[in-house]
């Protein structure tokens, strides 16, 4: 019936306290690309960084910054949404996805904006420690659905 195929409004969500995942992550090689609507982190396959739900533990493959976000909240579109991908060994998906407002510089994301790729380029290859960018509240929204792509 499309009631959990993303993008959703996550007023309709389950609303949880805090945060049960247990995060695990460092500096590693990454590439980013600039695409038309989107800011893609690609990890490597051998990156260290993982997110543990209930003992599983999800790799940490890719980060997607959309402008403007995929997902409402409270039927509220943020101009910033960053998708934090993960995958476990069974190829399941786990995406933690972060609302953003503009403002204020992000310590977490300055590295990545001082490496953007140049305009034409494809990609940039550089070092990223994206435990800079988890934020510091831990409420959210759950629900199983499908990938936006």
């Amino acid at each position: 019936l499309g009631n959990q195929q993303s993008p959703v409004s996550v007023l309709e969500s389950v609303r949880t306290a805090s945060l049960p995942l247990r995060f695990d992550y460092q500096e590693s090689d990454v590439i980013v690309q600039k695409r038309e609507h989107a800011l893609i982190v690609q990890f490597m396959d051998d990156a260290p960084n993982s997110v543990t739900n209930d003992g599983e533990r999800y790799q940490l493959k890719q980060i997607r910054f959309h402008t403007p976000a995929e997902h409402m909240l409270h039927t509220v579109v943020t101009p910033v949404e960053m998708q934090l991908i993960h995958q476990n060994k069974a190829h399941q998906a786990l995406i933690v996805a972060v609302f953003a407002q503009t403002g204020a510089e992000n310590a977490g994301l300055a590295p990545l904006l001082a490496h953007l790729p140049e305009k034409g380029a494809p990609e940039k290859r550089m070092r990223f420690n994206p435990a800079g960018l988890l934020p510091t509240k831990t409420g959210f929204f759950a629900y199983s659905g499908s990938l936006t792509w």
